[in-house]
């Protein structure tokens, strides 16, 4: 009987002092055939954008990352014509607004197309708003001038911008 209960002892021992390190072995090629594999395919998909964004106009090229975001790059050619450059601006956007990304994406590709202008963290201290999907009437601080500016893109929620009265 104790030759028995031994024997399996020794199993089990031997089950867990190989079990992990074969497991790491496992993992260890699994990961390197993975890259091996996908490195063809990656490859395949640079030289490609490569190829369809060498034939993009100037314009077309500034605009990709718009677009691709789901933005119309339009509407930051009229913020750009409507804020003097000299300006502060604040920009929120509506959580109504889907998908996320695009929602996400539209202060920071106004932040970096209304350069010169200076964005602020709260509305109080810019001089103008710029909100999509919502109107300025709901911030805390008192507004002019109101634009309507249009996207051609859905989500065709109105862009509005204001001027800060102080």
């Amino acid at each position: 009987m104790p030759a028995a209960g031994g024997a399996g002892a020794i199993r089990t021992d031997a089950r867990r002092s190989i079990r992990p390190k074969r497991i790491v072995e496992i993992v260890v090629a699994l990961n390197l055939a993975s890259a091996i594999l996908m490195a063809p395919l990656l490859g395949v998909i640079h030289v490609h954008r490569a190829i369809a964004t060498a034939r993009l106009s100037r314009t077309s090229a500034m605009n990709l990352g718009a677009k691709e975001a789901g933005l119309d790059p339009t509407v930051f050619d009229r913020l750009r014509r409507l804020i003097p450059p000299n300006a502060t601006y604040w920009v929120d956007t509506s959580s109504m607004i889907r998908p996320s990304v695009t929602r996400q994406a539209f202060p920071l590709w106004a932040s970096g197309s209304l350069l010169p202008r200076v964005a602020v963290a709260k509305p109080a201290k810019a001089e103008w708003v710029v909100i999509w999907g919502y109107s300025p009437k709901r911030l805390p601080v008192e507004t002019g001038r109101l634009q309507v500016v249009a996207p051609r893109v859905p989500p065709r929620l109105p862009v509005y911008v204001a001027r800060v009265i102080r």
